[in-house]
Order: C-alpha cells, then sequence, then structure tokens
C-alpha cells in the first residue's frame, strides 16, 4: 500500500468461511452515478468486507432432507449467510448462535457470497466452478452460472449483470442476469481476482493476485464495468475481499497481529487490511493498531474469510451493529 493510502487503513492482522450480512451490501443502482473513475490512488477510497462465522451448531432440531430454513427465515430478511464448504450456514441478524436454516444443493467448495439489493443469494463454489443463485427464503438454486467459471471465488451483481472473478487465470466473466451465457471476459493484471465490487454508478473494482495462491497484487477499476482496467497503484499483500459503499471507502485485513482482536475499541469508520494466512501484513504495515487472533495450540491457520468473519463481526457488535 503506498503512503498516500496508509492513513486510510487502521490495521489488522488476522487470517479467516466467508459470509455476507444480508442489509450491508451496497446497492449500485440504487442512484445516479454519483462516483467517477479516481483520478489518483490516493482518492480511491473504500470501506469494510462484511463478514461472520458459524458457530458450531447448538442444540437444534435439523429437519431431514438435503437443506432446510425456517419459517422466521422465509423471507430473506436479516440473515447472515456463511460459507462452510459443501454448504451455506443461515443464521439470524441477531445474538442467536443456533442456524436458523442451511442451503445444500449446489453447493460445492462454497467461497464467496453475494447478497443482492432483491435478497438473492449468490454462491461461489470454488470446487463445482459454479456459481448458484437462491431466491429469498429458498434452498435450491433458481439459477446456476457456469460458462467460462475456473475456481471461482467472488461474485458481485447490480440489477442487470453478474460478475464472477476466476481464481485460475485472473479473469472476471459477466454474465447478463438470467442468462448463462457469458457475455464477456475481463483480464485483471492478475493470477487471482480475490475480490469484486461496484460502486453506485456501476463501476467494477477488481482485487487481484500476481501470483496463484500467496503473492503481492493490488486493485482495478474497470469503467463502467468494462473495457481495458485501471490499476489505482494500490500494493497490498495477498488481498481477500473487496467492498465498495455509497462514499467508496474501504475495509482490508491481513494476518500478523500484537493485540487480541477483542482487546481492539473499534470505532465507525474503522478500516481492516486482511492479508494472506501464511505471511500476513508486510513489516512497514504492522503497527500498534495491528490485531490476532487466538487459536487452540497445534492449529496451523484460520482460513481468511474465517477471520475476516471474526473481526469484523466483533467490530459491528461493539458499534451496536449499526448501519
Amino acid at each position: 500500500m503506498n503512503a498516500s493510502l496508509a492513513t486510510i487503513f487502521r490495521t489488522i492482522a488476522a487470517a479467516g468461511v466467508a459470509c455476507c450480512i444480508v442489509g450491508c451490501a451496497t446497492s449500485p443502482q440504487t442512484s445516479p452515478a454519483t462516483l467517477g473513475a479516481p483520478s489518483s490512488a490516493s482518492q480511491a477510497r473504500f470501506t469494510r468486507s462484511i463478514h461472520a462465522t458459524a458457530s458450531p451448531p447448538a442444540a437444534h432440531a435439523k429437519p431431514a432432507g438435503p437443506g432446510w430454513i425456517s419459517p422466521a427465515a422465509a423471507s430473506g430478511q436479516g440473515l447472515i449467510y456463511v460459507a462452510n464448504g459443501g454448504a451455506v450456514l443461515i443464521f439470524p441478524n441477531s445474538s442467536q448462535s443456533s442456524p436458523v436454516g442451511t442451503i445444500t444443493t449446489g453447493v460445492n467448495g462454497a467461497y464467496g457470497i453475494f447478497v443482492d439489493v432483491y435478497l438473492n443469494v449468490y454462491v461461489c463454489n470454488s470446487a463445482a466452478n459454479t456459481v448458484t443463485v437462491y431466491a429469498p427464503g429458498q434452498i435450491t438454486p433458481s439459477s446456476t452460472y457456469a460458462m467460462n467459471l475456473s475456481r471461482p471465488l467472488y461474485a458481485v451483481a447490480d440489477a442487470n449483470r453478474l460478475f464472477v472473478g476466476n481464481a485460475n487465470g485472473g479473469a472476471i466473466v459477466e454474465f447478463a442476469l438470467g442468462n448463462a451465457q457469458s457475455g464477456y471476459t475481463l483480464q485483471t493484471l492478475g493470477a487471482e481476482v480475490d475480490g469484486l465490487a461496484l460502486d453506485r454508478a456501476g463501476n467494477l473494482y477488481a482485487a487481484y493476485r500476481t501470483s496463484d495462491g500467496d503473492g503481492a497484487g493490488g486493485i482495478e477499476y474497470f469503467a463502467g464495468g468494462t473495457g481495458a482496467g485501471r490499476d489505482l497503484g494500490i500494493t497490498l499483500d495477498g488481498p481477500q475481499g473487496l467492498l465498495v459503499d455509497s462514499k467508496g471507502n474501504i475495509f482490508a485485513v491481513e494476518t500478523q497481529g500484537r493485540r487480541c482482536y477483542s482487546e481492539m475499541a473499534y470505532r465507525r469508520g474503522d478500516a481492516f487490511l486482511f492479508g494472506p494466512e501464511t505471511r500476513g501484513l508486510p513489516p512497514e504495515l504492522v503497527g500498534e493498531n495491528s490485531l490476532f487472533i487466538p487459536m487452540r495450540g497445534g492449529n496451523r491457520s484460520l482460513n481468511l474469510a474465517n477471520a475476516v468473519a471474526v473481526v469484523v463481526y466483533e467490530a459491528w457488535r461493539q458499534t451496536g451493529f449499526s448501519e
């Protein structure tokens, strides 16, 4: 990260299953174009990627079948979706720790989850090379996208388009919603796409790594979600996840830390920078606000998305679950 952007972030060292909290996603199509192409990296402002983690299900009567959902979750409102390998766990957006549903049909190697403004849930199945879409309150997919996908990790959609980032090859595949035939492919500067976001004007942002797995990377900007991308000059070590809010702010997180994440007093507007599980943040970004997540002995690391979930949900809790 360059010096001009370093002040945007309070660095968090952690490593972590990705998920999405309904109601926190930005609506790219709900307002006129207000964000133009940033003229420099210092003008690019971002926000946190909202995640949460799954506790082992408490004593809860799970109905028979491949998936289930309680009547309380049927509306799709106020839910947290957690990717957990071969399933997506559904939790209420409250202190309740027991799931209120599980999606398993069509789920295989679930990674990134995106919820659009209509509460449709998009699941990136990295092991199946698909993105499956679930209407509110449904546990079977209403549509499946697969054309030109290769280890998809992240997806983002607006009213008309779906963008999916490949971890193999670093391409972004665009679909017209409801059409399983891909429209076109955008090639990023990286070998792996590790985060996608749309701003309110419909411009696309992609976090990328220059090599598969761990590796340096950055953020690329595609005006209108089309054409050649432009690198924003932000150097990141193993980026993982990206979200642009209505004001254009960002959170990012990595793996080296000095204080337990629960000891930090979080404030609204804080940003997080997460890095790769194996190395964490580069030394120049590890400061007094760097955090760690404690683990039991014998565990090598947390999945990065789990770490994001743990830290960001704690920050959200401390700020009163505010918008």
